[in-house]
């Protein structure tokens, strides 16, 4: 796991987290360290392991110490830093993900609810409008994201970034942040891992105009695969086996970067 896929599942749960449970995690301290997560305040309960039926156990202050209350052996304390809960900085994370894509418009505050707007990234063909949603995963997430896009101009090209899940909806992309990102551990910098614009469909131009040489070369390796009865792989290790593939079957042609086949995989595979 990457320190931008744990990111995307403490996001992805919506409430603190406990720091306790992810110190072995050495994927865990650069999030802490560069700011996307934030040590703050106590988490709501605990699973207690001490008494013969492991039970959940909301978490209380009680003589002048931390603990729960066990219906076996009452009162058990447990040290602050067991119970350390921790949170995702989503205005860090938002400032983070405009600079990556050179965003204009950006908003330091949620829309509304849940959704932020990251800003517009500028391309030949208009502005591709980024947001972020923390997850999708039921009518509630969906209707929150809805209401919030109703409140902002219409672009024809229109991303949504989220931690977990996506949903089909007009007009409108979803990727998963673990997919148009990574993380540096050793400084924390944020780089561009899939390219917005091949995302939600803008035909990618060389410099003179012309259509992209990449585009009718790649889609059909990338369809070939998913027809084909081969493992399933995550995007990242797709672009490889898919990159591979074309150095293999075009060696006249200089090869596209990694983040450029990645975009192509998210396009076929519809974010």
């Amino acid at each position: 796991m990457t320190a931008i896929e744990l990111l995307c599942e403490i996001i992805a749960q919506e409430a603190k987290v406990s720091a306790a449970s992810l110190w072995s995690n050495a994927e865990y301290h650069p999030l802490v360290r560069y700011g996307y997560l934030l040590e703050t305040g106590v988490i709501s309960s605990a699973a207690c392991a001490e008494c013969d039926n492991p039970h959940d156990a909301e978490i209380v202050f009680e003589g002048d110490q931390y603990g729960y209350f066990c219906p076996e052996l009452g009162f058990v304390p447990v040290p602050r830093a067991d119970v350390q809960g921790v949170v995702p900085d989503l205005p860090n994370l938002i400032e983070r993900l405009a600079i990556v894509f050179d965003c204009k418009r950006r908003k330091t505050t949620p829309l509304q609810g849940r959704t932020w707007r990251i800003g517009a990234m500028a391309t030949d063909d208009g502005d591709v409008m980024l947001y972020f949603h923390p997850r999708l995963q039921s009518n509630g997430d969906v209707r929150d994201l809805d209401n919030a896009l109703t409140r902002e101009v219409r672009s024809r090209w229109r991303l949504v970034v989220t931690a977990e899940g996506s949903f089909p909806m007009r007009d409108t992309k979803f990727v998963p942040l673990s997919e148009l990102v990574e993380l540096d551990p050793k400084e924390g910098r944020l780089t561009a891992a899939a390219d917005p614009r091949i995302i939600v469909d803008i035909p990618q131009r060389k410099a003179g105009g012309a259509p992209n040489r990449y585009e009718t070369r790649l889609l059909p390796l990338i369809q070939a695969r998913m027809q084909g009865d081969l493992p399933g792989l995550g995007r990242n290790d797709e672009a490889k086996a898919i990159l591979s593939l074309f150095e293999s079957e075009y060696p006249d042609i200089k090869a596209p970067s990694l983040p450029t086949v990645r975009g192509y995989v998210t396009k076929v595979r519809g974010g």
